[in-house]
């Protein structure tokens, strides 16, 4: 009996059963671990279909077995997530060892969208092995979380931005009424007055200063804290600056017959590099509580080197024989609106704000702050500072514009009249303050002045002052009127105030500047502003004018910005 041939072949699959044996040893083991999970856990092939989903992914997601196993894992994942994921999925193969991950919407069982953190990595790192773990935490919560956190900072960010542009605003509004009432009074007072009539002026004057400078913390801290208050770096003399300091609160010292002293270290640098105004801030806050602060004996003023050559950190110390602060207060003091005497009892008043201001700025020059004090028994207020060492001759210190070189000279004259002699920190103070005084190398001349203001009595103000000094003025109301009476006649200068109606002062800057194109002319332009914000006088100047005074008008102030125009254009080219 013949039987017919048969042919047959045989393929060696070993490799793959041994392959498929350690898979199912390997899902055992892994379905033994994340039974009893907290996390969503999936066995995905590299197209992404379902062949596992442990308990805990039922039990969290709320879906059956047959729910999940044989469909894609895709199907219930939200449209904006979904080319991504497969992004991630398709570089499985090419990365055996590599573990991938992102995050996700996930529709649940009961028809919510829940957020979900998730990695995947290969099961094995065997090529044949074709199985993609998938591990996932629902984080929807801490999403929720994090996104209330953010909104709460971007209405904090929002609420601090609002804060300092109504402070901006506000410093505004306060200065120009205050610009109308400081200016009158000094004007008034170069008048024919009673002794009594005097005297109530004096008192305005002085309560006029006291509550601008109240405006000036409150201003000072909001530019700090929104970031808009950066540090100078110029060349000044740091021992003009330590007689200046001094020079602001001799009077002070002198009423109440305090001894008042300052002390320079030899090898303190004279030249240095940093911001002067901020500095000597600092040192007259501490020198001007210091004096507040003590009835009878001395304030000194002590300036060494701590260390550094080329980069000095300077420690800096001020000392009295005042009331002294409580332990639990030598913090405290330095948090905005703070102070060591809270009680409605307290004999001096603040807004709380000097020590604050003082705290910042010396974080600034990459220093510290601290006290040492006890009740009965006085205070030593230390801070460091930071500066570089100055390479050039150091120039004199221009005195800011809350203290006029004009009124340290009146204080010098005022405390020589009480006393007989002047002491040496004010002798300095009074030669840095006739010097800075003084008249210019040449003769101010008469010059044609168009006066560009709204407010009707800061208007009246400048007026006089100008005309006081023989200059003739014509004035504006708002841009579109500065304009007229620009192309109506030639001036020497404008004072250009930079907010008004109708057309602000930048405006009316821009179509000067534009219609002098081609003339080989330039007017002089000075911006007037109650705006005090870090920056404006950059504003200023980057829209086409010359020079920036702040309000209120100090007349020092707007004559020195006249006669540097005027020294400037008799310069030859």
């Amino acid at each position: 009996m013949d039987f017919p041939l048969k042919l047959g072949s045989f393929i060696d699959i070993s490799e793959r059963k041994g392959a498929e044996e350690v898979l199912r040893a390997s899902e055992a083991r892994f379905r033994a671990l994340v039974e009893n999970g907290l996390d969503v856990v999936f066995l995905l092939d590299h197209s992404g279909t379902v062949s596992y989903a442990g308990a805990s992914t039922l039990r969290v997601t709320g879906y059956s077995e047959d729910e999940f196993v044989g469909r894609s894992i895709f199907e219930r994942m939200h449209p904006d997530h979904l080319e991504t994921t497969r992004k991630i999925l398709a570089q499985m193969p090419e990365n055996p060892n590599g573990i991938l991950g992102a995050e996700c919407l996930y529709l649940y069982k009961n028809s919510s969208w829940r957020w979900f953190e998730f990695t995947i990595r290969n099961l094995l790192d065997q090529p044949d092995v074709r199985a993609i773990v998938v591990n996932a935490r629902d984080i929807d919560e801490r999403k929720h979380v994090m996104a209330e956190l953010q909104n709460a900072k971007e209405a904090a960010e929002s609420a601090s931005r609002a804060k300092s542009e109504f402070l901006a605003n506000m410093s505004h509004e306060i200065r120009t009424p205050m610009n109308g009432i400081i200016g009158m009074t000094e004007l008034l007072l170069d008048t024919g007055l009673t002794a009594e009539q005097r005297d109530y002026l004096e008192t305005v004057r002085s309560s006029s200063g006291s509550l601008l400078s109240i405006v000036n913390d409150i201003l000072d801290l909001s530019r700090i804290e929104a970031g808009k208050l950066g540090l100078e770096a110029v060349v000044f003399d740091l021992r003009e600056l330590v007689n200046a300091a001094i020079g602001n609160v001799a009077l002070q010292a002198q009423k109440k017959r305090l001894e008042l002293l300052s002390h320079v270290g030899g090898s303190v640098p004279r030249g240095l590099v940093g911001d002067p105004l901020r500095l000597r801030q600092v040192l007259i806050n501490l020198l001007n509580n210091a004096v507040k602060f003590t009835e009878r004996g001395r304030v000194s003023l002590h300036v060494d080197v701590k260390d550094g050559a080329e980069s000095p950190l300077l420690h800096f110390e001020v000392v009295d024989t005042g009331i002294g602060i409580p332990q639990e207060k030598h913090t405290v003091i330095f948090e905005a609106f703070s102070q060591a005497d809270g009680s409605h009892t307290r004999r001096c008043g603040g807004t709380g704000l000097g020590l604050t201001i003082c705290a910042r700025f010396v974080e600034m020059m990459r220093g510290r702050i601290w006290v040492e004090s006890e009740p009965g028994k006085g205070s030593q207020f230390h801070f460091t500072a930071r500066f570089q060492r100055a390479r050039e001759p150091v120039q004199p210190v221009a005195p800011s514009s809350r203290q006029p070189a004009e009124d340290l000279f009146a204080l010098a004259t005022a405390v020589e009249s009480q006393s007989g002699s002047a002491s040496p920190a004010l002798g300095s103070a009074r030669t840095e303050a006739a010097g800075a005084a003084s008249s210019p190398s040449f003769t101010p001349t008469p010059l044609s002045i168009l006066l560009a203001e709204d407010n009707p009595v800061n208007q009246k103000l400048a007026l006089r002052l100008l005309e006081k000094r023989g200059h003739t003025v014509v004035t504006a109301a708002n841009g579109n009127e500065a304009l007229v009476a620009f192309e109506q006649r030639p001036f020497d200068a404008v004072l250009m105030d930079v907010q008004m109606p109708e057309m602000s002062g930048f405006e009316a800057t821009a179509a000067i500047r534009a219609r002098e194109l081609g003339t080989g002319t330039r007017i002089r332009i000075i911006a007037m502003t109650a705006h005090a914000m870090s920056g404006d006088r950059e504003r200023c100047l980057a829209a086409g004018m010359d020079d920036y005074i702040t309000k209120p008008i100090r007349s020092a102030e707007m004559f020195g910005a006249l006669e540097r125009q005027e020294s400037r254009a008799r310069q030859p080219a």
